[in-house]
């Protein structure tokens, strides 16, 4: 997944201390093509990471504007109770729901800006993102991310 590749390039750009900002995007793409008549699909991005007094260190920022059929904060059946619990993993958390009647099985992406909730102190735990595509309730593919300073 492109997620990956611009995550490495993301951790040899890093300063000694944490950014004011960190941009998330997320692509995925579909291998198989199944008929899939309707459903909702759900995209979790997760984040936990403490500054040096033990607050969180990110916030969500704006989500950039997303493809026909990938709704900001959409969540319901048959997805919502994997995506709560993939959402639980984190400290911070959001969702975007993906209507499977309008976006089809399509590559997609979602692109979001965590911002630093203060002033930047020595001694930040090391930031932990997981992103977890969410299919029907029935499965789903994670992708995680450790940054550190």
């Amino acid at each position: 997944m492109k997620f990956l590749g611009r995550a490495k390039k993301f951790l040899q750009d890093l300063a000694s201390e944490p950014p004011a900002k960190v941009h998330v995007t997320y692509d995925w793409t579909w291998h198989k093509g199944a008929p899939v008549a309707s459903g909702l699909d759900i995209v979790v991005i997760g984040w936990t990471g403490n500054d040096a007094q033990g607050r969180p260190l990110y916030l969500l920022g704006p989500s950039v504007p997303t493809e026909r059929g990938i709704y900001d904060g959409r969540r319901r059946f048959p997805s919502l109770e994997m995506g709560n619990t993939m959402a639980a993993q984190s400290r911070g958390s959001w969702q975007w729901g993906i209507e499977l009647d309008e976006h089809g099985v399509t590559p997609g992406r979602i692109e979001v800006d965590l911002e630093r909730a203060r002033d930047a102190a020595p001694g930040a735990e090391p930031l932990r993102i997981l992103v977890s595509y969410v299919h029907l309730g029935q499965w789903h593919a994670d992708v995680p991310l450790t940054c550190e300073w």
